[in-house]
């Protein structure tokens, strides 16, 4: 497929280039060319060409649950909400809100995202159904899960099955405090012995960092540390209470921010500035629509850069195109994928975001402009097309539509 006379082509390679008025020949899934070439093909000469959003902490199938249970404390939202919703998902729930929110990412420009929630040969099917690329954990803790009462068994058994062309598979263990030591420990053998990453929720709350301190005298990080989970396999999804020590603790770790889900939880802010530092590696993640209540990378990113302003309260604090590269190459880096995805280069796959660049909201326009406004201006309706693996996705939003309402009617809600 021939892309012709990309307005601008948002490149995200090592020199961060922007390039104007250039085309873009894709075969067999991957950029083969990049310049002026000869022939005739997808007109994108009012087109943003970029990257295609990294998404790296979600649980979709629980874009079911949104609007229902919101303005909580977590542990409430958790305990008296959701958990008790979540023994209702069947495997066909999970498939109708994984298409759901797969259907919603491609619409606002994400390619690749990490999903840990149960039943994930169902979000696998719904994930292969509309051509997304993903990270797949099978959901573990110390009690049974909806699925089964042997959850991390059956995490084993999900990784063992192989990765794909678009699908990479991982260890999802839930949070240091649903998770014993012993198992832990069991978590860092696995991981080592199938080399696959392992993701985990890691001082989301001040509640769960003081529980942890209670049980072992060490903060969060430390722990995890202490057991040798802390290394470039560990995805630690929210740390919004790290403390400067534990930043130490970092360096080429994986870490997905997910401000919006912060915030309307009423949590702090990530130490952003400290992790950069410390040389970890910062991607962005919408956590669930549940909590969030959107799975728009648009959102995510202007909020984390007004966070971080406000946090050190510096107005050149993280600026544009650190955002930009959060949710784009860095967030690739996190999920073990920037070999592959993450920038538009020879030999990457060509998954892409379309932008308008005509809409009223980006103008004026320029190349000195571009970055500025895809984080401070540029919103999900921007979104034109969406290219995964060199094909333009398609959804049948009828189909959709239709397995959702008979997942509602099902779940009762």
């Amino acid at each position: 497929m021939l892309i012709k006379n990309c307005k601008y082509l948002v490149t995200q390679n090592t020199n961060r280039e922007v390039l104007e008025n250039v085309d873009l020949l894709v075969e067999n899934g991957a950029i083969k060319e990049i310049g002026k070439i000869e022939g005739t093909g997808y007109d994108a000469s009012d087109k943003i060409v970029l990257p295609g959003f990294v998404n790296c902490h979600n649980h979709a199938a629980m874009i079911l649950l949104r609007g229902i249970a919101d303005d909580l404390p977590l542990m409430q939202w958790l305990e008296n909400k959701i958990w008790v919703l979540e023994r209702k998902f069947t495997p066909n729930i999970v498939y109708a809100g994984t298409l759901l929110a797969c259907a919603e990412m491609l619409k606002t420009g994400t390619t690749t995202f990490l999903d840990a929630y149960f039943h994930m040969d169902e979000a696998e099917r719904a994930v292969n159904d509309l051509g997304i690329r993903a990270v797949l954990g099978s959901f573990y803790l110390d009690f049974p899960t909806p699925e089964t009462d042997k959850p991390f068994e059956r995490s084993i058994e999900f990784v063992k099955k192989g990765n794909t062309d678009k699908i990479t598979r991982i260890l999802a263990a839930h949070a240091p405090y649903t998770c014993s030591p012993e198992l832990l420990a069991k978590t860092r053998d696995v991981s080592q012995d199938l080399g696959c990453k392992v993701t985990m929720h890691v001082s989301e709350t001040m509640n769960e960092v003081e529980k942890i301190f209670q049980q072992t005298s060490q903060t969060p990080m430390e722990y995890l540390h202490s057991l040798g989970l802390v290394n470039q396999n560990f995805i630690a999804s929210h740390c919004t209470y790290l403390t400067p020590e534990e930043c130490k603790l970092m360096q080429n770790v994986g870490v997905s921010h997910n401000p919006v889900s912060n915030l309307k939880f009423g949590y702090g802010t990530m130490p952003l500035r400290e992790l950069l530092e410390n040389n970890a590696v910062v991607g962005l993640g919408t956590d669930s629509a549940a909590s969030n209540n959107s799975l728009d990378m648009f959102t995510q990113m202007k909020t984390t850069a007004l966070l971080q302003k406000y946090r050190e309260k510096d107005a050149s604090e993280c600026p544009a195109q650190t955002v930009l590269d959060m949710a784009t190459i860095q967030g690739a880096k996190v999920l073990g994928l920037d070999e592959r995805i993450g920038s538009i280069e020879v030999g990457k796959q060509a998954d892409l975001a379309f932008l308008d660049a005509n809409a009223l909201n980006l103008q004026p326009l320029s190349k000195e402009r571009l970055i500025s406004h895809l984080i401070y201006s540029a919103n999900a309706g921007n979104v034109t097309d969406t290219m995964v693996a060199g094909e333009f996705i398609k959804l049948d939003e009828e189909h959709i539509q239709e397995s959702v309402k008979e997942a509602v009617y099902e779940l009762g809600v």
